[in-house]
């Protein structure tokens, strides 16, 4: 009767209503992430992103050892970590350029730390986009990196840059 794939509801009797079968929504691979995804098309998908949001921010200050509570911070805050890398000292004794060497190393290893946890953190966000959410931002997306490198505060491949077009009004 037309009536294909519609589930028959209400009680006994000839009144029975039809209410059409919802499509399985997508879903995410990641453990413990499986219901927080990034949707397009509902209004209640813009308060499915601010949860989905703090629930990924959650999950990598918990998850990735190295680096994760400064990239989570910066999924929160919508700013990127930034790391400055302190000037080598003209002249000076051997005392300053000591310690200016143990400052360069230990914000050189830093940077490779939040490289590392960006670039996880990037293919994360990205993973957790629906195919229609992917589909109507192809074209903001077009412009980010096919690949995960390069992770920086001025990257155009970063979470934080990732999430700001995901939030960004549809056009």
């Amino acid at each position: 009767m037309g009536k294909e794939g519609a589930k028959k509801t209400g009680s006994g009797g000839n009144r029975h209503t039809y209410r059409p079968q919802t499509k399985p929504t997508f879903k995410s691979d990641v453990v413990g992430l499986e219901k927080w995804i990034f949707e397009y098309g509902l209004a209640k998908h813009a308060a499915q992103y601010v949860k989905t949001k703090k629930a990924l921010a959650n999950y990598i200050q918990k998850e990735y050892t190295k680096g994760g509570p400064d990239i989570a911070e910066a999924i929160r805050t919508g700013k990127p970590p930034i790391t400055t890398i302190p000037t080598k000292p003209v002249g000076g004794d051997e005392f300053d350029k000591r310690m200016w060497f143990y400052h360069y190393k230990r914000t050189s290893n830093k940077q490779a730390i939040l490289e590392a946890a960006g670039n996880c953190a990037y293919a994360l966000v990205k993973g957790q986009c629906s195919p229609a959410l992917v589909e109507h931002r192809a074209m903001m997306m077009l412009n980010l990196p096919k690949t995960y490198v390069n992770y920086s505060s001025s990257s155009e491949g970063s979470a934080v840059n990732l999430m700001s077009i995901l939030k960004a009004p549809m056009p």
